[in-house]
């Protein structure tokens, strides 16, 4: 339907990102097949939380007293992406920040946590893992065991899923839940070769040599958990050392703006030198150096931090005692949005839980929204067969 009748419009964002005017600007006549600009425009406030890179959606409702209504939907693009400015986001809402991010809360800092037993660490050996090479190629020898699945100390969501254990990969990446997938001939992310979803901290063709090892720790008071790949070998040479860490964080303690998990990845010694060629033995080597980054479960999503030695405009290059930050986009809640801060204990000795034991167990709770939330009752449950509340109710 066409009408003469002036045109008004009233927009808004969806989400809460950008503020906008609650006014109806005036917009005149829209002459059929000719382009209108507007008479007047809104006020657009935008949050000090955005990232830059950020496609914000927003829609406009056109409207007259003529009886005309129509809805359209855009984007407003947020600042220019630089290299101190975040990865991402993808289509999720993953971004990856880099040491270079440093007007962002969210800027990593290198803080190596060693757990290797040998240099004073905690950590214990994963156990069942063997690939030394295949000596004048590259890729496995035969009988070689590259995967081992172990179980997560907390549930950890990842592109919107839960799960309760990873399976780590000698060749430098960690899949979430289980996988028989431990390819070596690393690709772009997402899509192409691996398991899905997969967590690339350098994925290459890397090998255990004497004395390296893959190690894991759970560190209860930082609530975290530690995968390290300590001294192993690039299949490229069989002697450029790669030592680098995985560090999962609980949840429960470590929020982000999509209850997601958020995860570290720490490079003390970085060498990316698989540049492909021939083997001895004649054998076209794979190449590309490493893959970083991220995918989701449907091979779809996710974000390539570098791919045969180039990266992206908002990657600084990684090295020696370099940090990665792996976590979501800001999400501004309207409404009260309590999270979990901490878990208190009360017992009769050590304020732990242990077997057989009754204790007294408190949260101390945030909330992350704009509006307060007033008389709030709880109820607990438990989700193990091996604990159950004798008390499930409580006040704050």
């Amino acid at each position: 339907k066409t009408t003469s009748s002036p045109l008004n419009w009233a927009g808004r964002t969806i989400g809460g990102s950008i503020p906008a005017s609650t006014t109806a600007p005036f917009f005149g006549n829209a002459a059929a097949q000719t382009p209108t600009s507007s008479a007047d425009g809104f006020q657009v406030w935008a949050r000090g939380s955005l990232v830059a890179g950020m496609q914000v959606p927003m829609r406009i409702r056109f409207y007259n007293s003529a009886g005309f209504e129509q809805l359209c939907l855009f984007n407003l693009s947020i600042g220019s992406v630089s290299q101190n400015s975040p990865l991402g986001p993808d289509e999720y809402g993953y971004l990856i920040y880099d040491e270079a991010d440093t007007a962002y809360p969210d800027c990593p800092v290198y803080d190596w946590v060693e757990i290797a037993p040998s240099l004073g660490g905690n950590g214990t050996l994963i156990p069942d893992l063997f690939d030394q090479g295949s000596g004048t190629q590259e890729g496995e020898a035969l009988y070689s065991s590259v995967l081992k699945k172990i179980q997560l100390p907390f549930g950890f969501r990842f592109y919107g899923v839960d799960y309760d254990r990873i399976t780590v990969c000698v060749n430098g990446f960690i899949a979430l839940g289980n996988t028989s997938n431990g390819e070596f001939r690393n690709t772009h992310l997402p899509g192409g070769q691996g398991p899905c979803p997969m967590i690339a901290a350098f994925w290459d063709d890397l090998v255990l040599t004497d004395g390296s090892g893959i190690y894991q720790y759970f560190d209860f008071p930082g609530h975290r958990f530690i995968i390290q790949y300590q001294g192993l070998a690039n299949g490229y040479d069989g002697s450029s050392e790669e030592t680098f860490q995985v560090i999962f964080y609980d949840p429960l303690y470590h929020h982000n703006g999509l209850g997601e998990g958020i995860i570290k990845l720490q490079y003390k010694i970085f060498n990316n030198v698989d540049v492909g060629g021939s083997a001895p033995s004649g054998f076209s080597l794979h190449g590309n150096f490493c893959t970083v980054g991220i995918k989701d479960h449907t091979n779809t999503r996710g974000l390539e931090y570098t791919f045969n030695n180039c990266y992206p405009q908002a990657a600084a290059p990684l090295g020696n005692e370099k940090a990665l930050l792996i976590t979501t986009v800001p999400v501004h809640h309207q409404a009260a949005h309590l999270v979990v801060d901490e878990v208190l204990i009360h017992d009769a000795n050590n304020q732990l839980p242990e077997p057989g034991e009754d204790f007294e167990l408190g949260l101390r709770l945030s909330n992350l929204g704009q509006a307060n939330a007033s008389s709030i009752s709880a109820s607990l449950s438990c989700l193990s067969p091996y604990a159950w509340v004798t008390a499930a109710q409580s006040q704050y």
